[in-house]
């Protein structure tokens, strides 16, 4: 059941509002934090057109904004801590633009996931990166019993903290589509989001 982006930072009952200043999503989501360690944290929040809740992952990893910004848009290394992950696709059609096809597993009943997201970088200087994500559903071969998700929103802030670390945060919604409950696809998705932020941290570590 791990095939949601989780794309996509302990429990605890913490509650918190934030502005929002880095996403283009409106209007701003009162997050609850859903749990965390010493690296990272998983935050989520009711979104109010949304039967899905939305995501926050945040982690800090030790390299640079630009290394981290190439490491994104490589296939392979996306594909190796982004959960339940078969294989990604990217296209990259300029140095701020690309789009992104990712292939998710099945599980039992569940069918497996494809989502295609378009990557912008909006803003760019020496102490932080802003990359809006979008939906991107251009017309593409679906294997067969593949359900095609959709991406509400997405926004990566990257946030150079010293010369060799970062502060890296990615909300984002997303609907698996098909005939999933809402209450499962939450429970996945926040589970799947944690293990790729572990594969991510020990990446880097």
């Amino acid at each position: 059941m791990k095939f949601f982006i989780s794309f996509t930072f302990i429990f605890c009952v913490a509650v918190y509002a934030e502005a929002q200043p880095y996403c283009l999503e409106k209007p701003a989501l009162e997050w609850r934090l859903w749990q965390k360690n010493e690296h990272f944290s998983v935050s989520t929040a009711k979104h109010p057109s949304f039967k899905v809740r939305a995501l926050q992952a945040r982690i800090v990893l030790p390299t640079t904004i630009e290394y981290f910004y190439e490491f994104l848009h490589q296939e392979a290394k996306v594909a190796s801590w982004l959960e339940n992950v078969s294989h990604v696709s990217i296209e990259k059609h300029s140095k701020t633009q690309s789009v992104i096809t990712s292939f998710f597993d099945g599980m039992l009943f569940i069918r497996p996931r494809v989502m295609q997201a378009k990557s912008t970088v909006v803003k760019h200087t020496e102490k932080i990166m802003i990359i809006n994500v979008a939906n991107k559903p251009s017309p593409i071969f679906l294997p067969k019993k593949t359900i095609l998700m959709t991406l509400h929103f997405g926004c990566w802030q990257i946030k150079k903290t010293s010369d060799q670390t970062i502060d890296v945060t990615y909300q984002f919604s997303a609907s698996p589509n098909g005939s999933i409950p809402a209450w499962l696809a939450n429970k996945v998705a926040q589970k799947s989001l944690w293990k790729s932020l572990e594969n991510l941290q020990q990446h880097f570590n």
